[in-house]
Parts: structure tokens; sequence; C-alpha cells
């Protein structure tokens, strides 16, 4: 019982404390002047240092959009659409800790700005369709078109998209525009509508209806971009730039009233590719990449509760398409309720008793032909084979009360769950 009492008070105090885990970035890295390849290089960088200390070579991939990436919080896959060397583009799910592609079906249609719920596990981006057309030829049949935006839900396993809601009003939007609340499966996204106004939606991703549009109030040459959703403070945040004045600034959003509240100056920031923010939910950091106007690139964390930027440095070649890991945040936020019975993630994988204390079953739709254990920093800490089957028995006996990640694999598929260890 002592343990047990232990485990929940540890588990409150990283909860509410913050947890001083290293943060971990994923991108596409690229060294200046580096000549074309065919792989990317998705790297793994310390956002207070600006290091780059861990290379993952994605063999016969050469390009990838931009605004086509997210991070699957429960079993760490770097998400995006990339171009093979085939001139073929793909929607691949990258296992960052196994440095494996899991998923890469084909994808041919127009989806960018993904955002992936940690509550629900989905994955979710914009698209466009045809909203209007005017006949200009009556000879040739020759139409201009007139596009708008849709919402979807994608499946990642084979890409396929079902369409959740039409958005008419809005017609464009830059990449990097969108965020998420998953406490409340809401998907933001910020755009023009046909009189170039810039305007807010905000859509309940669980219906597709629009909750919510509202007109930014943004001079000429003011944009609102880059932004990313707080978790805790149920605030939304992203990067204001005023290009007549010279000033980027963080900044909050009032979703309801479309208010823009700058926060900090940031004074070095010249310019940003696309997808250059991210948003630590347990250290409570915006975090953003940018260039400087001596064309330098850094990487700055601002600490939303110290309101104050923590840390500023310079990094060494092109960070693009940044994503952050909130696995562990993910856990102790929307893990599993259930306890000591069967429980099913997606109705593949189950991992019972849970919370275990001396041994659990591992049980799978899918036959399976390893089972690996990772501890919240990622670090495998148990690795076994079987034979090709759907369930086995670990003894647990010699593992530290905690939280971890159960994976389970064969030759074509993975599958990740929690467990609690009392």
């Amino acid at each position: 019982m002592r343990n047990i009492t232990l485990l929940i008070i540890f588990a409150v105090l990283i909860y509410f404390a913050g947890f001083s885990q290293e943060m971990s970035l994923y991108g596409f890295y690229k060294e200046p002047g580096a000549p074309p390849a065919d792989y990317l290089i998705l790297g793994k960088m310390d956002p207070a240092s600006g290091v780059v200390y861990e290379m993952d070579t994605i063999d016969q991939i050469y390009g990838y959009a931009l605004g086509s990436s997210t991070y699957d919080q429960t079993n760490r896959y770097y998400i995006f659409k990339g171009l093979d060397t085939e001139n073929a583009m793909k929607l691949i799910s990258r296992d960052v800790v196994n440095q494996s592609t899991v998923h890469a079906p084909a994808n041919d249609y127009t989806i960018n700005d993904f955002q992936y719920d940690m509550n629900s596990q989905t994955l979710y981006a914009m698209g466009n369709y045809k909203s209007d057309s005017t006949l200009i030829d009556s000879l040739t049949g020759t139409y201009l078109y007139d596009y708008a935006s849709r919402f979807m839900a994608i499946n990642i396993e084979n890409s396929e998209a079902l369409e959740l809601s039409l958005l008419p009003n809005l017609k464009a939007f830059p990449i990097g525009n969108s965020s998420f609340d998953s406490n409340s499966g809401r998907y933001f996204v910020c755009g023009q509508d046909s009189l170039f106004n810039t305007r807010l939606f905000v859509i309940d991703a669980s219906t597709g209806q629009i909750t919510s549009d509202v007109e930014i109030s943004l001079s000429n040459d003011q944009y609102l971009n880059e932004l990313e959703y707080n978790n805790e403070d149920n605030t939304l945040y992203g990067i204001f730039r005023d290009n007549s004045q010279g000033i980027m600034a963080m900044a909050s959003v009032d979703v309801e009233t479309g208010q823009i509240n700058q926060l900090a100056l940031l004074e070095n920031a010249f310019a940003f590719t696309p997808g250059a923010s991210v948003f630590d939910q347990m250290s409570q950091s915006f975090i953003f990449y940018y260039l400087t106007a001596s064309n330098q690139w850094r990487i700055l964390t601002y600490n939303v509760p110290q309101a104050t930027i923590t840390s500023d440095v310079a990094t060494t070649g092109i960070f693009t398409e940044i994503e952050v890991d909130n696995s562990a945040y993910a856990v102790l936020k929307y893990g599993s309720t259930a306890v000591n019975e069967k429980v099913n993630i997606k109705d593949i994988l189950s991992v019972f008793p849970n919370p275990a204390s001396s041994g659990f079953t591992v049980y799978c739709e899918d036959q399976f032909t390893k089972i690996k254990i990772f501890d919240l920093t990622g670090k495998e800490i148990f690795n076994t084979h079987c034979e090709k089957t759907n369930e086995d028995i670990i003894n647990s006996e010699a593992f530290l009360p905690g939280i971890y990640f159960v994976r389970v694999e064969n030759d074509e598929r993975v599958h990740t769950s929690k467990l609690v260890i009392e």
C-alpha cells in the first residue's frame, strides 16, 4: 500500500510541479551547403543547447511537404508526407525509438497542417475542395475553379481520409497556422476569407462542427502565425508579426474574441520557415526556431508560467518541421484509467492487470514476435523474442514502480500500450 501511495504522490508532483525531463525535438536536419541527397535525416535536438545529438537516416525519401508533420505521442511516431525516389508521395509514420518506418501508404491528395489528438489518438488535417466554378470558355468547356478548405480525419495506416466538415469561408491559410486542444477535442486554424480578412476558426473534431469563426483585427502588415495550444492553461499562443514596425513577438490569442495579447518581443527574430514552433506541455514552454537578420539560425524557449525567455541559442545546420516529444505528458494527462482488467488500445493491444505488481499478460489481436518495454524517457529496459503468438506473460518483479510503455512487434506492424507498475 505504501508503494502505491508513493507512486501516486510522485505522479502528482511530476504533473503539477513540472517534470524536469530533457525536452526532445525532432525535425529534418541538413548541414549548410550540403548537396541534395536521396534520403532525409530526422534529427533529435536539445533546444536548451541547440545541439542535434541523434540522426536517423530515412532511406529512399528525399523530400517532404511543408506543414505536413506531427507527432503521435502514444506510439512515438514522427508523421509526415514524404516524397520517395520514385516521386511518389507517401504518408510516413517513423518510429523514433527504433528508427524504422512503420507505415508508408501512398498519399496523392492535398493534406497539410497535421494535428495529432493526444487524447483520442487521431490524426487530423486540412485539405481543399472546389467550392465554386465559373465557365470561362464554352467552346472548350474550360472552367475557373474557386477553392476552399475542408477538415479531415486521416488513417495513418492506409492514408484514407474522412471528410468531417467544409469551410467555404476559409479560402487560404499560411502553413503552420493550426493547433489542437486535446482537452476538448478542438482544432484551430487561422486564415483568410474571400475578402482577405484574417479569421480564426474553431472546429469540434468529434462532430466536424465549426463552433467559432471570429475575425482577428490585423492591419495589412500584421500577421499571426505558428499557433500552439497549451493544454494546461487552455490558451492559444502564436507568433505576432508587424512588418511595418519590424516587430516579432510571442503572443496569446483569445479564441472567443480574436484579441491578440503580446507577451514578449523576440528582438533577434527576422524570419522563420513554416512549422517552426512546438509546445512542450510538460515544461510549459513555447519553442520557436528562427533566422536572424545576420542569417544565423537560433532556437528560443519561452516559459509560459514564468513569462520569460529561458534560452535563446544558436544552432548549426537547418532544422525544419520540428515536433516535440510530449509522450510522458500524454500518459499522465490522458492515459488509460482502467484498473485490473483487460484494456484495449484501439481494440488491438491489451496489457492486464494494469496496474501490475508481480506480473502481467500481454495480449494482441495481431500475432507478434517481440515484446519491448520502455520507461518514460524512452529508454528500453526489457526486450524478449517469442514465437509467433497472440499472448505472453511477463514477470515484472524486477521493474521499479512507475509508468512504462509496452510495445509488441512483428514484421509488418507495431502496437504500443501504457503500463503502470506498482
